[in-house]
């Protein structure tokens, strides 16, 4: 049972790393993308609703 929470751990410290490093890339292009396909939604709504 130790050997396994051992490689889980490992496990977790490398994808806790790699979310570390793309973190940063990540938020940098998701903050422009939600803001554009919410406005895109909305657009489409407000356009819907004057048709």
């Amino acid at each position: 049972m130790t050997d396994q929470t051992d490689i889980d751990d490992t496990e977790d410290e490398i994808a806790l790393d790699a979310t570390q490093e793309g973190e940063s890339l990540l938020s940098t292009l998701m903050l422009p993308l939600c803001i554009l396909v919410g406005l895109s939604i909305l657009g489409i709504l407000i356009g819907v609703s004057f048709m």
